[in-house]
């Protein structure tokens, strides 16, 4: 366990930063197209769209890295790691989720508000989805809503370290940046060219 926190509760934290800065971006998006429900909708959507994209990102670094490390024997595969960090940077949004759910379910008022308020904050990117409504009621008042826009993040960190690990690219972003240093030069090509007339 401490080696694993020691590894990777760097890509955990990032995992949250990049949540959090999301979440106030989507907020404000939200707030800003209050009054147009469908511009609304496809904010929300986009806003989600880029963070989980954001995660895979970080979900596929981790892999690749982890690669490299097992191919040199200092790790075993483990292809639940990029579900595990995800908890780890989801645990916050986790217990706010049972905030709610103890507001909603148990009548917790005080749990209630810290955890709605802590979900509002934390994954502001999902606030014009919760405010889509079943009949009369918005989604934002059934407490498994909390527990289900998890989920996406842990499904895409998971599959996403996967791909890395096996080195499967979507977007050359994944490739890894080299220092110009490292970068083969003109003087290289010319080199090269030499030897393939030889």
């Amino acid at each position: 366990m401490k080696s694993f926190f020691e590894r990777y509760s760097f890509y955990s934290f990032r995992m949250l930063i990049d949540q959090v800065a999301i979440a106030i971006f989507g907020l404000v998006l939200s707030m800003a197209t209050n009054k147009f429900p469908t511009l609304r909708l496809i904010c929300t959507i986009g806003a989600i769209l880029f963070y989980l994209f954001l995660l895979y990102l970080v979900g596929w670094e981790i892999g690749s890295k982890d690669r490299m490390s097992a191919d040199l024997g200092k790790i075993t595969y483990r292809p639940v790691t990029g579900l595990l960090v995800s908890l780890l940077a989801n645990s916050i949004n986790i217990l706010f989720a049972l905030f709610v759910t103890c507001g909603l379910v148990l009548n917790v008022y005080v749990l209630g508000r810290i955890g709605a308020v802590g979900a509002l904050l934390g994954e502001g990117m999902y606030t014009g989805l919760l405010a889509l409504k079943i009949g009369e009621t918005p989604l934002n008042e059934f407490w498994f809503m909390y527990f289900i826009i998890i989920l996406p993040a842990l499904l895409i960190s998971t599959v996403s370290y996967i791909l890395g690990y096996h080195n499967v690219m979507f977007t050359g972003l994944m490739k890894p940046q080299y220092p110009a240093s490292d970068r083969p030069g003109k003087k290289d090509k010319e080199n090269e060219n030499r030897e393939g007339k030889q």
